[in-house]
């Protein structure tokens, strides 16, 4: 992706029914979106994403970024309570915080610097 001339990359975990548990556990604080890769609104909001993720990889301490898609990953949707997409939740260990506001980087980071202490 090209990002004010740069070219970077997020580095996005993709997250599955092996890896969730685990990489939720092991990870102070892990920001998830919950996608289909049919859904025009999770196409739209996927370059936002990328720019939260470079972000928060920039970040002190640096705060992982995961995706997982939903459609395949079923049962840990359900588990999630996941009922739309994109769906964003912010992991604290184990806790999840569901993210309700405007699909777009700018209020993504506003809402997680209330929610992640430097």
């Amino acid at each position: 992706m090209r990002f004010l001339g740069i070219l970077w990359s997020p580095e996005i975990i993709e997250l599955t029914t092996q890896n969730f548990g685990t990489t939720i556990r092991s990870h102070r604080h892990l920001l998830v979106n919950f996608y289909s890769p049919k859904c025009k609104y999770c196409k739209q909001f996927e370059p936002e994403y990328e720019k939260v993720a470079y972000a928060l990889r920039k970040r002190e301490p640096p705060v992982p970024v995961a995706k997982i898609n939903a459609t395949v990953e079923g049962t840990i949707a359900a588990e999630q309570g996941i009922d739309r997409y994109p769906t964003v939740k912010l992991f604290k260990t184990t806790i999840a915080i569901r993210y309700d506001g405007p699909k777009d980087a700018t209020h993504l980071l506003q809402w997680l610097e209330k929610r992640i202490p430097n």
